[in-house]
């Protein structure tokens, strides 16, 4: 189903919400707003999402709901207003599902926690769904909602959209407001109205994007949730652009992620296939094999020197409830201060040349990580070398650090069958750009499937 078209009304079902454990949290009211919705309809009213089912990450605010990131510490936690993002889309005729899972304060690349446990992937058992909007991807890809709202610090959107096979959009950082998303800082820090603190990575780079199974539901989605909201400062009044886009006057760049990390034959196969499908549909492509190099470095080094210090003050005298994950990396040395700043000056020196790329070709297209989705080891052997943990985000961290909109679609299977996609990334503010050639590559490759064997609510 596209958000262009209504639910009209229909509850969805959640038959097998133990076995996949995407939803942590399910609307009580579910059944008053669809018969509102029903009404509405019924007399003929509009509205861009009016009666649409979403769902929403667990570390953003929905009034009333539970805000718990996946943490014990937060465990009886509840949001006392909605996040700009989620009142939004209510305005706009939304109705919100549900919450889903995340790992605790959205700190891994799996999704699983001691409070919730782990969510499946609906391409297998065996298989995690990536992380940290790993519930939001397989809420979506099995139809629970429409459009679900994440996070992407450093691939968090893109990546598990991959791993289960479904669309996810980062957009400008700023171009949808982050406040309402922990960790940020605020009055209570928990209020709904926290934002992210600007002298971070995390305040700099970090995006709230959405995922579902279309471009244009993307595309609808961002339209009626973007603009600044007078909290976040990385917010601004630049207009979303909704003019043709002339592909064939792009110069676009495409690379097999090679420059920035290892990736499997079947990848680099995929990449090469697609730009090959964009020459030949008359489009200026380049292949660039070493395009972003040195921007996850850069990335990887300024996180380095991220004391966490939002974290710290939220779990402050309650660290005994934490996973022992997160216990470790708070209870280590604290970076050295004093090399906190040349690790900035690396960043935005990294930062600056990968936009200076941007200049050149508007749109480049990359692989979003090494491989597919992985077990729940959250490893992949790549030229015998066995990648695991941060290593398998290389391609998304580099595109982060890059402040731009990046959209991830599928666009093959790996040699198991399972899905691959790449990510369109933009110049910043410029997402029609990217949505453009997203839709070309959508009716090149099909777009979402659905996963075999899991099931779909119809």
């Amino acid at each position: 189903m596209s958000a262009t078209e209504s639910v009209a009304g229909e509850r969805p079902h959640f038959p097998q919400i133990d076995l996949y454990r995407a939803l942590v949290w399910i609307n009580p009211g579910l059944d008053t707003a669809i018969a509102d919705a029903r009404r509405q309809l019924d007399r003929g009213d509009t509205a861009p999402l009016l009666g649409v089912p979403i769902t929403v990450k667990d570390i953003i605010a929905v009034a009333g709901a539970p805000l718990t990131a996946g943490s014990r510490v937060l465990a009886d936690h509840r949001a006392e207003i909605d996040a700009p993002v989620v009142a939004r889309l209510r305005q706009a005729g939304a109705i919100v599902v549900g919450k889903t899972n995340t790992p605790e304060f959205a700190f891994g690349i799996g999704t699983a926690n001691e409070l919730h446990g782990a969510t499946q992937n609906p391409w297998g058992a065996e298989l995690s769904p990536g992380g940290s909007s790993g519930g939001e991807a397989v809420a979506v890809a099995l139809r629970l909602s429409t459009i679900g709202v994440g996070t992407d610090f450093g691939g968090s959107i893109r990546w598990p959209a991959q791993s289960v096979g479904v669309l996810g959009l980062r957009p400008t950082p700023g171009r949808v407001p982050r406040t309402g998303a922990l960790l940020g800082v605020g009055a209570r820090g928990l209020d709904g109205q926290s934002t992210l603190a600007p002298d971070s990575l995390q305040g700099l780079v970090q995006a709230t994007g959405f995922l579902a199974r279309s471009v244009a539901d993307l595309e609808l989605a961002l339209a009626v949730t973007c603009g600044p909201d007078g909290r976040d400062l990385l917010a601004a009044p630049v207009p979303l652009l909704c003019a043709d886009v002339d592909l064939g006057g792009i110069d676009i760049a495409v690379s097999d992620g090679s420059g920035i990390g290892p990736v499997r034959d079947d990848v680099a196969a995929a990449l090469d296939g697609l730009g090959r499908d964009l020459a030949a549909a008359g489009l200026r492509v380049t292949p660039l094999p070493n395009v972003f190099a040195g921007c996850r470095e850069a990335y990887d080094g300024l996180r380095a020197y991220d004391d966490l210090a939002d974290l710290r003050r939220l779990v402050a005298g309650r660290e005994a409830s934490l996973t022992a994950g997160l216990r470790r990396i708070l209870g280590g040395a604290r970076p050295d201060p004093a090399l906190r700043s040349a690790a900035w000056e690396a960043a935005l020196a990294a930062r600056a040349g990968g936009q200076a790329s941007l200049k050149t070709f508007p749109l480049v297209v990359l692989p979003v990580a090494p491989g597919p989705a992985t077990g729940h080891d959250e490893t992949m052997l790549v030229d015998g070398r066995l990648l695991e943990g941060f290593e398998l985000m290389a391609h998304c961290r580099a595109v982060s650090l890059l402040g731009a909109p990046a959209l991830s679609i599928p666009i093959a299977r790996s040699t198991e069958g399972l899905p691959l996609s790449v990510q369109i990334v933009g110049a910043p503010w410029c997402e029609h750009q990217v949505f453009a050639l997203a839709r070309h590559i959508e009716q090149l490759r099909g777009g979402w499937q659905p996963p075999p064997g899991g099931f779909c609510h119809v």
